[in-house]
């Protein structure tokens, strides 16, 4: 079916009632985690095939976040995932201010 995922059509579908239900349950199915990675934060439903798009069969759909479904869909991304990078800046920070801290106190020492 090829570039469904562009049309109107497809995004029309994906605000019906129906679909709503029918992600509610996939993301319960899958307990909130995205299926790759386990994240649990910008999930997505994921369609493996649109063959059968507005019937689809549960074993149609998968719990990806967002990064793992521009994976899916080939789209370039960050070499982090999400939070990753702000977690390593943090981390990375806090040991650049903890040799200052041991070069000042070593100063203050006589060191």
């Amino acid at each position: 079916m090829g570039r469904v995922s562009r049309s109107p059509e497809y995004y029309a579908y994906l605000r019906l009632p129906e679909w709503r239900a029918k992600r509610k349950l996939v993301l319960e199915r899958a307990h909130y985690r995205c299926a790759r990675c386990r994240s649990r934060q910008h999930l997505d439903v994921h369609h493996l095939t649109y063959v059968r798009l507005g019937h689809e069969d549960f074993a149609d759909l998968i719990v990806l976040c967002r990064r793992c479904h521009d994976i899916a869909h080939g789209k370039p991304v960050s070499r982090f995932a999400p939070g990753q990078l702000r977690r390593r800046i943090i981390v990375g920070l806090w040991l650049v201010g903890a040799i200052l801290l041991l070069i000042l106190w070593s100063r203050v020492n006589g060191g």
